[in-house]
């Protein structure tokens, strides 16, 4: 029942729809009295055609499609027949304005579409750019969890491991970014850095932590050869 309300209350829209664009048209195209009459017999002619053909229930929906076109085709010529010249022009001019009208919102809905779409494809770009950083961060962590627990790095060792890193990761982009610098130049610079942070690792480890590390790269090398 209530699909059946909301299709009524549709044609009935669409109904009061064409009885607004045909008073609009026929205001427009300055119809004399006696083409008023003549065009209100042709629609109630046609209309009076599509509903007999409504009711006939004994043909494909092919056929009902052709006949119903061949209806509206006919009502479009015996209107033309009514017009003069000038009126005919009008009417070209008036289909032109509309398809362009409609182009045109088919246009923005596409530009609509189109920013919505960049900005959806900025929105995962930004989730997948975080998704990695979320991963890089937690991977270090694991990493920094498994040196302290296989060196027996103190918290305090921890903390001052961690702002090393952190100043010499700040110091090696100055070096990358640096465009007055050459490439051999950078790489003198990162070099130096290099020397730098094993010296302050020097400063924050024993001895014998720092065997054990050289130990463990070694290890890692071994494996990665195999």
């Amino acid at each position: 029942m209530l699909m059946i309300g909301v299709a009524a209350q549709a044609q009935e829209n669409h109904k009061r729809h064409g009885r607004h664009h045909q008073k609009e048209v026929a205001e427009k195209m300055n119809f004399s009295e006696d083409q008023k009459t003549q065009l209100k017999t042709i629609h109630e002619e046609t209309r009076r055609q599509l509903e007999e053909l409504k009711k006939n229930d004994q043909i494909s929906v092919k056929e009902y499609n052709d006949r119903k076109k061949a209806i509206h085709e006919g009502q479009q010529a015996k209107m033309k027949a009514l017009l003069s010249p000038e009126q005919k022009q009008k009417m070209e001019q008036m289909k032109q304005e509309r398809m362009n009208k409609h182009k045109g919102q088919k246009g923005e809905k596409g530009i609509k579409g189109d920013k919505v779409k960049a900005g959806k494809s900025k929105a995962d770009k930004v989730k997948g750019e975080r998704s990695k950083t979320g991963k890089a961060t937690a991977s270090r962590k694991a990493k920094g969890a498994k040196m302290k627990a296989e060196l027996g790095l103190s918290d305090e060792q921890v903390s001052k491991m961690k702002a090393a890193r952190s100043e010499m990761a700040a110091k090696a982009k100055s070096i990358r970014d640096n465009k007055a610098l050459t490439d051999d130049q950078k790489k003198e610079q990162m070099k130096a850095l290099s020397a730098q942070r094993k010296e302050q690792t020097k400063s924050i480890l024993t001895k014998e932590q720092l065997e054990k590390m050289e130990s463990m790269k070694t290890n890692r090398k071994h494996k990665s050869a195999r």
